[in-house]
């Protein structure tokens, strides 16, 4: 037999459009494991989950309150957090702030 490439198909349906005064519901939170699969070619790896799980707001705010005790202890194991931003992110930020896009991102360097 002939081996048969490996692809997924994915099919996106619109089930129901509302317009007018309906509040949207809030969204809920999703987390990715080792069984979920992005494209069927299984791309997620346990190492690959711990990392997507180490990149998320509550871990960010978990290590900068646990700077701010250490830095209040006078002690010396701050951890390094690299954020970054994408240029959407920084237009965003300075329309709802009303500043320039440039100096919405000098203040975020």
């Amino acid at each position: 037999p002939t081996p048969q490439p490996s692809a997924a198909k994915v099919r996106i349906e619109l089930e129901d459009v509302s317009i007018g005064g309906v509040v949207p519901q809030v969204p809920q939170k999703v987390e990715i494991n080792l069984t979920d699969c992005l494209a069927c070619s299984g791309c997620i790896t346990s190492a690959e989950s711990i990392l997507i799980s180490q990149q998320s707001p509550e871990e960010l705010v978990r290590i900068l309150e646990k700077n701010k005790n250490s830095k209040q202890a006078k002690v010396d194991n701050n951890f390094l957090a690299i954020v970054t931003l994408g240029t959407q992110a920084v237009i965003s930020l300075a329309r709802k702030y009303l500043v320039p896009p440039q100096e919405m991102a000098e203040r975020l360097a």
